[in-house]
């Protein structure tokens, strides 16, 4: 049987229905594949392939097309949205991830501190994430 290398435990690739390009976007993030860390991409990749889902607001190309507003909104998101990790990684000070965040929210209308706000940017890293 194919398996995956989990936390605790395994998890079948079988079960997955892992997307190549969500395996090695999750490679560097994970020692470990759980359902519960894929369960919403793969809800995504499904709605994404439907033609009359709109998953992505308009509003949002913009920001998905800059790779410096992209990067920072994905190691956010990938951080658990914390500004100083983010920082870290991105090698910037904390300031410049919070200028970054407010000239996204600024472009979009979206609050990336509101659930639903959060939620449409989540899913538009996921999807383009997921297209890569």
């Amino acid at each position: 049987r194919n398996e995956l290398a989990c936390k605790n435990s395994f998890l079948l690739r079988d079960d997955l229905f892992i997307i190549p390009s969500l395996k090695s976007c999750l490679r560097n993030q994970l020692t470990s594949i759980l359902f519960h860390d894929v369960a919403l991409w793969s809800m995504i990749n499904n709605a994404q392939q439907s033609t009359s889902t709109k998953l992505i607001p308009m509003r949002l190309k913009d920001i998905l097309q800059n790779p410096e507003l992209f990067k920072t909104l994905r190691v956010f998101f990938q951080n658990n949205e914390s500004v100083k990790n983010t920082s870290r990684i991105l090698y910037t000070h904390p300031n410049t991830i919070r200028y970054r965040l407010k000239e996204i929210m600024l472009k979009t209308g979206l609050d990336y501190r509101k659930t639903d706000d959060k939620f449409y940017l989540y899913v538009a890293v996921i999807t383009k994430m997921l297209n890569q």
